[in-house]
């Protein structure tokens, strides 16, 4: 009899007031799940145009010393490098800053050169801004070479 009964009370009671909990727990969590997958496809994306900087500059820089032993070399041939790497990865060359220094400066001085970039974060940086203030960064890389 009592046993009859709790299967009564467990039957009623039970799967009824478990119903649509994991709907609202997916609300719940789906929302930040999102954020987190947007997050790192972004990061992704910063951490991608960054090694494109780099390698763009240790390019630049491996042809200012080369042009220092040519003095044939036109003067614009660093930032023609540079500019066709980051066209080469689908970056907006007009946003880039190079700066040179050392360039033809004679044996043994370093060649110096540094490109800044600057990044927005498209989905994410809304939230930054929450916090920051600001929804870009910018993105600075530097090479020295000795001119042999």
């Amino acid at each position: 009899m009592i046993l009859r009964s709790l299967r009564r009370f467990v039957r009623r009671n039970g799967p009824r007031d478990e119903r649509g909990q994991a709907i609202v727990e997916t609300a719940l969590v789906f929302p930040v799940l999102l954020l987190l997958i947007f997050a790192v496809w972004e990061f992704g994306r910063a951490w991608n145009t960054f090694q494109v900087l780099t390698d763009a500059t240790r390019e630049g820089t491996r042809i200012s010393v080369v042009a220092n032993a040519d003095p044939t070399m036109p003067v614009d041939t660093v930032e023609n490098a540079i500019m066709g790497r980051l066209a080469g990865a689908a970056l907006d060359t007009t946003q880039a800053v190079i700066t040179k220094s050392g360039f033809r400066q004679g044996i043994g001085v370093p060649s110096i050169v540094s490109v800044q970039y600057p990044y927005t974060f498209p989905l994410v940086g809304y939230l930054l801004s929450w916090t920051t203030g600001q929804r870009n960064i910018t993105m600075t890389t530097t090479f020295m070479m000795r001119n042999e």
